[in-house]
């Protein structure tokens, strides 16, 4: 599966900190576990990186199995945004200059708004999402190039 932002990663490394890779069947297990299902390219990121952290303007994909940093952990901060309200079949996702979750019963990603959740934006895919909505705020500061 191609990702933009594996392939940003590849080409620049010191702009990307993985959690770690997620063996499938485990990510899966921790998956069915919580009833999430979610969109294959994210399943897919996952198993690749486990989320993290990307830019130096403190953009975060919160991650499944995390130590590593503090709030970053899926579940921690799921929870958190849908006792603020956040419908429960959203998926809290990333946070940095905006912050985004996956409607779970529609497969899209979405960034929120912070205090209301309302939909500000919706993306097909986790390559829309990443390639419309986060990476142009990126693309020259960082020289990011096709």
């Amino acid at each position: 599966m191609k990702l933009t932002i594996l392939e940003d990663a590849r080409k620049r490394p010191e702009l990307f900190c993985w959690a770690g890779a997620i063996e499938p069947p485990v990510l899966d297990s921790w998956l069915n576990a919580r009833g999430w299902h979610v969109p294959e390219d994210l399943r897919y990121f996952w198993s690749q990186t486990g989320g993290g952290d990307f830019f130096d303007e403190g953009e975060t994909i919160f991650a499944p199995f995390s130590d590593l940093w503090a709030h970053d952990s899926v579940d921690e901060v799921n929870t958190y945004v849908i006792n603020r309200g956040m419908p429960k079949h959203y998926l809290a996702l990333h946070r940095g200059r905006r912050f985004s979750a996956v409607n779970l019963t529609k497969s899209t990603y979405m960034f929120l708004d912070d205090d209301t959740f309302q939909v500000k934006e919706e993306f097909p895919s986790l390559e829309a999402w990443y390639v419309e909505g986060l990476r142009p705020d990126y693309v020259e500061l960082y020289s990011l190039v096709d």
